[in-house]
């Protein structure tokens, strides 16, 4: 599978496990060694960290090595490095403050949160 196919069975797993407000983008025109960024919220950090162990999970079944996990989830911001894929998992609280689609809005996005 190539980094979108997998960036989009991430996004499904993130849906059906609650994840809010999903949102990924191509950013391999941005020079980051990834292809794609993906933000999610959680309802809470207890369920931004829980969020964050299934998409590991998910990600080792579908042959993908973890390169780093930073952060945790009583600091509300959840950074899984999965090399070409980089999945931004926030509470609420840090979703807002930080606003990391902003910094993003340049690139194109994969699609609605719907097609995942």
């Amino acid at each position: 599978m190539n980094s979108i196919e997998v960036a989009k069975l991430l996004l499904k797993k993130l849906d059906e496990r609650q994840g809010m407000d999903l949102l990924a983008y191509d950013v391999s025109a941005a020079s980051l060694g990834a292809d794609v960024l993906i933000i999610a919220t959680g309802r809470n950090s207890r369920h931004a960290g829980s969020l964050a162990d299934e998409l590991v999970d998910l990600g080792r079944d579908s042959g993908l090595t973890l390169a780093s996990r930073e952060g945790r989830a009583a600091g509300g911001w959840i950074l899984l490095d999965f090399g070409s894929l980089i999945v931004n998992i926030l509470d609420p609280q840090n979703r807002d403050y930080y606003a990391l689609e902003r910094l993003w809005k340049e690139y194109p996005p994969l699609g609605e949160a719907s097609a995942y």
